[in-house]
């Protein structure tokens, strides 16, 4: 992260008034950098502007309060009560306030919520926020449903993560438990 922290920091250097760098230091900073920064970069119409969710998210990465938190899971819940392909916002809520027990019942508890997964979801299990996920178990049951299993096995690229010694199982073998997704 602190890699791209920087490539980003020399972007912006390069292109200082560009439209397409403060997008991307919007959503850096949403995400996993500076959520104050992105609430004001949205507020002075710099990105995009965002929807309640996105606000509510934000003020919870700032101010981290019980409140808070409930106030966002609350939102993006009710959103994917109605919309459940409609999950990455809610995961990522999920995983940045800890909640990985609830990923699972929501990734694992309703079958639209990994059916439209595609490239730009993908990347949602593997940030930061969401490492611990990966030392579980439950997490090819996951990679099964959203189609990630069988792109591994056909091409015989396993994630990073499945070479780390502490992972508590192995991929491979755990893998094995679950069936690829038709295309």
């Amino acid at each position: 992260m602190e890699a791209a922290r920087r490539e980003l920091e020399k972007a912006e250097k390069d292109w200082p008034h560009s439209k397409a760098i403060a997008e991307i230091r919007y959503y850096f900073d949403a995400r996993w950098g500076d959520p104050a920064n992105a609430l004001n970069l949205q507020r002075g119409g710099d990105v995009p502007t965002a929807d309640e969710g996105m606000q509510l998210y934000l003020q919870a990465r700032i101010s981290p309060t019980p409140a808070n938190i409930d106030a966002v899971l609350r939102f993006y819940r009710l959103q994917f009560e109605k919309y459940p392909m409609a999950s990455p916002p809610y995961i990522q809520a999920l995983g940045t306030f800890g909640r990985y027990d609830e990923v699972y019942r929501v990734l694992l508890g309703k079958p639209e919520a990994t059916w439209d997964y595609d490239h730009y979801d993908y990347d949602y299990p593997f940030r930061p926020h969401m490492r611990p996920m990966l030392a579980d178990r439950r997490f090819m049951d996951v990679a099964s449903r959203t189609g990630m299993l069988t792109v591994w096995r056909k091409s015989g690229d396993w994630p990073d993560f499945c070479n780390d010694p502490k992972l508590p199982y192995d991929c491979q073998r755990e893998a094995a438990k679950y069936p690829d997704k038709a295309p």
